[in-house]
């Protein structure tokens, strides 16, 4: 299968945002090694730098918010550049700071503004496509964000030792080439009167709202039960950061870290290798089908490391939950973007970011808990069974869908 036939099609603007996400994301230098810059580079304790880890992770959740109701407003290219560029000006300030106690300031507020890019990224590739051109464009942008991530922490890790302040320069600079691509080849997609007002050609779910993105929110019921759940199985997907780490330090003494290393490259080999393989396998199913399969995936991956105790069975259960993440991943954007309002997608964009986030933050929280007083291994049971348990829910809300898609059609009718 031809990997360059199956992205086919897509508008020039898509593979100029797809392109920069994979240079922006080579550049993702600062955030990956943050910690180790604190503690070994600045010296601050564990617990000062894991505040201002902690900052870092919910900055974004408020500058996701501000970014996609300013971008629903004045404009999403613009308002995406705008913070993109104050984000890249506050880290490369941070390199000519040599160990100063302004650099984690500066890195968190541009955080925040780091924060406001993705959903604004998100909600141009939605005014540009739709249909099954819509489904190639989500997976080519998480094809490229897998891209970047692959590089990066390989080039931070080269610079971080002797050349600390290019991990500042060079995601400046990288985030640069971004922007400058994005400024000439992409054009402002927000929709105008004309388009808004043309109820015919924009699909049901998708038609212009008025009011707040509340009063939009609760028109869709159905897509905020659909995001209650991805968050939930986001923070089984937590795990793999969190708790198979822990694991791995019992089982492989000594060389716990050394195996997760393996593991994640081989779990962004995956990610780069099938992403377009399953894009083919499962285009013509429905997008929540397909997070059904993807919930499975995750509870047959994760359930079966209570079973783990070689690097074989380890990497066939990464194999297993990696196509579950593909398949998540892409469909779960696929499905919030194609039930979201032409004039409110940038803050329903935010909105289902921070859900899925969220995942992040309640996965670790609980099962910290949980491991604290259980064997880590009973932890594997609890996610195959509540991944069973979002799949059968997941698949019910595509039946409920259903019937009420047939009842729009026929008051229309």
């Amino acid at each position: 299968m031809n990997p360059f036939k199956a992205y086919s099609g897509l508008c020039r603007d898509v593979y100029v945002l797809f392109f920069a996400r994979i240079v922006n994301h080579m550049g993702n230098f600062v955030y990956v090694f943050l910690t180790l810059f604190l503690t070994q580079k600045m010296g601050y304790s564990k617990e000062t730098a894991g505040i201002y880890v902690m900052l870092c992770s919910l900055m974004p959740l408020i500058g996701t918010m501000v970014g996609g109701k300013i971008g629903d407003h004045f404009g999403r290219k613009n308002t995406m550049l705008t913070f993109f560029l104050i984000s890249a000006i506050l880290k490369g300030t941070c390199g000519f700071l040599s160990i100063s106690l302004y650099i984690p300031v500066l890195v968190v507020i541009s955080s925040f503004f780091m924060g406001g890019i993705g959903p604004l990224n998100r909600a141009i590739v939605m005014d540009l496509t739709s249909g099954e051109s819509r489904k190639k464009a989500i997976s080519l942008m998480y094809l490229g964000l897998n891209f970047g991530a692959a590089i990066g922490p390989l080039l931070a890790g080269f610079l971080f030792e002797k050349y600390t302040s290019w991990i500042f320069w060079g995601d400046c600079l990288t985030s640069f080439v971004a922007i400058l691509m994005i400024f000439f080849y992409v054009n402002e997609s927000l929709p105008t009167e004309e388009q808004i007002n043309d109820e015919e050609s924009i699909p049901y779910a998708e038609r212009a709202e008025k009011g707040t993105v509340i009063d939009a929110l609760l028109k869709r019921p159905v897509l905020i039960i659909f995001g209650l759940l991805g968050l939930l199985v986001n923070s089984i997907y937590a795990q793999h950061s969190f708790a198979i780490p822990l694991q791995l330090d019992e089982i492989f003494v000594g060389k716990g870290a050394q195996v997760f290393g393996y593991m994640m490259s081989f779990n962004a080999f995956i990610v780069i290798i099938f992403t377009t393989f399953l894009l083919e396998l499962t285009k013509k199913n429905q997008a929540i089908n397909n997070v059904v399969m993807g919930a499975v995936f995750y509870g047959i991956g994760f359930g079966m490391l209570c079973f783990v105790n070689s690097i074989f069975l380890l990497m066939i259960s990464v194999f297993i939950w990696t196509i579950g993440e593909i398949l998540f991943a892409t469909n779960y954007f696929l499905y919030t973007s194609n039930h979201s309002p032409i004039t409110h997608r940038g803050r329903f964009n935010a909105i289902f970011m921070s859900t899925w986030r969220g995942g992040y933050a309640l996965g670790p929280l609980l099962s910290g808990f949980f491991i604290s007083r259980y064997n880590i291994r009973l932890l594997w049971i609890i996610c195959l069974i509540t991944a069973g348990i979002l799949a059968v829910a997941y698949y019910f809300l595509g039946l409920l869908e259903k019937k009420q898609i047939k009842k729009v059609s026929f008051e229309e009718n």
